[in-house]
């Protein structure tokens, strides 16, 4: 699968939706990135997860080959490799920064084994409270910059999907 196609799987559903609801889109993109990290031969959570002994909902967890959680939603820190926050439209605001740079810190404190990664659908490139490595301090995955008006946005491909996958397979190789 590649950025475009998870863009246009987002984008078809979104308007089957037939409203505008941020709470959708961003369910949607994370279901659909999980699909096509499934798809990619990841060991993908459900949406919506924990680790035991870590007071924070997680998008998405890649586990161990293996690895099935408990009751559905909670796993261990050792069956974990990567936890991921998923956005659909980018962050809204430098509060949206600090909790997820908290949320990273606090995974990362509980287990060094587990690697955070941020990735979005699309973003500003000249947003001020965009996520980047150095105020989350996490891998940052933007699919596509997008610009103009909203009922006529401009996407440009960052090249970040393949990035990502790269590095998710690193990661799940014991790189």
């Amino acid at each position: 699968m590649t950025d475009r196609d998870v863009l246009n799987l987002i984008t078809t559903a979104s308007k089957e939706f037939g409203l505008k609801c941020k709470k959708f889109g961003g369910a949607l993109a994370v279901e659909i990135v999980r699909d096509a990290l499934i798809a990619e031969g990841f060991n993908v959570s459900r949406r919506d997860v924990y680790i035991k002994g870590i007071p924070i909902e997680i998008d998405l967890l890649i586990a161990r080959q293996g690895v099935t959680p408990d009751r559905g939603i909670l796993f261990y820190k050792d069956e974990v490799l990567v936890a991921l926050e998923i956005k659909s439209r980018g962050t809204f605001g430098e509060a949206s920064i600090r909790s997820i740079a908290g949320n990273f810190s606090a995974i990362r404190e509980a287990s060094k084994g587990i690697h955070c990664i941020y990735l979005t659908i699309s973003e500003r490139k000249s947003y001020k409270f965009r996520a980047t490595k150095g105020n989350i301090n996490a891998p940052v995955y933007t699919l596509f910059w997008h610009s103009g008006p909203e009922d006529n946005l401009k996407l440009e491909s960052t090249g970040d999907w393949d990035r990502f996958i790269a590095e998710l397979r690193q990661i799940k190789n014991g790189g």
